[in-house]
């Protein structure tokens, strides 16, 4: 896989990867981000940092981010 670390700040890389295809189908783009909030525990059920799975779904820090 072709890949490449783009680095705007020292300790802040973006990686960017990309699989090349045969042109057989349409392209995708799969696209995350890295910023981030602080933690209030005491607002949390469960532990924020568990991934916790509870009735086929999973609870804790990011695991809403990125969705699509």
């Amino acid at each position: 896989i072709d890949s490449k670390i783009y680095e705007l700040e020292p300790g802040r890389g973006n990686l960017v990867a990309r699989i090349r295809g045969n042109g057989s189908k349409r392209p995708i783009l799969l696209m995350g981000h890295i910023d981030v909030v602080g933690v209030e525990r005491d607002q949390w059920s469960v532990d924020p940092f568990a991934g916790l799975i509870r009735d086929g779904y999973i609870w804790g820090r990011g695991s809403q981010d990125d969705k699509g």
